[in-house]
């Protein structure tokens, strides 16, 4: 996919999950470029630019509320985002990936996203899916080199259908993984 696109798909998600996340999530681009991290997506007010690298273990943190300790889990989010080109309705999104660069970012999410050239927006559902879940569904077809194969659209199901979100209600998943209530 042409440079290009892939970042005009990375700013129309930042835009959809800011919109949505009403001002209780930050996403931005990893300013390092790490290998397999395109997005990450954290709480509000825990941003800091020289430390952005996945390598490192959420941190916990004890808090005191009302008299009682309970520990809380500072959570991030690493996304690998993969976009393609919707030609048509009957566009299937097709992606090889070596998984052999996420070994050491086991925390790894997964967003397939097909882009509409013409309406320069991404389409409404796409696949969210943890790197766990990828082995688990995807075919080996080489070793460490799985395949995605995929309409990402609800009406026709597939093995991925149970992962499409709208791409509406991607701030309110990523809240659920890192504020837990």
């Amino acid at each position: 996919m042409p440079e290009n696109i892939q970042e005009k798909i990375e700013d129309r998600l930042i835009d959809y999950i800011n919109i949505n996340a009403r001002g209780r999530l930050i996403i931005f681009k990893s300013e390092k470029k790490l290998k397999g991290v395109n997005l990450v997506v954290k709480k509000k007010g825990e941003y800091e630019s020289k430390r952005a690298v996945p390598l490192e273990k959420n941190p916990i943190v004890k808090s005191q509320v009302f008299g009682a300790r309970r520990n809380k889990s500072a959570k991030t989010v690493w996304l690998h985002v993969l976009g393609q080109n919707k030609a048509s309705r009957d566009t299937l999104f097709k992606k090889d990936i070596d998984i052999t660069e996420f070994a050491d970012r086991t925390e790894i999410c997964f967003l397939f996203i097909f882009f509409n050239v013409l309406k320069q927006d991404i389409d409404d559902y796409v696949c969210f899916i943890s790197l766990e879940q990828f082995e688990k569904l995807a075919p080996l077809t080489k070793k460490n080199i799985y395949h995605f194969e995929s309409f990402l659209s609800p009406e026709r199901k597939d093995k991925y259908s149970d992962f499409l979100v709208n791409k509406k209600d991607l701030a309110k998943i990523f809240l659920s993984i890192i504020l837990p209530e």
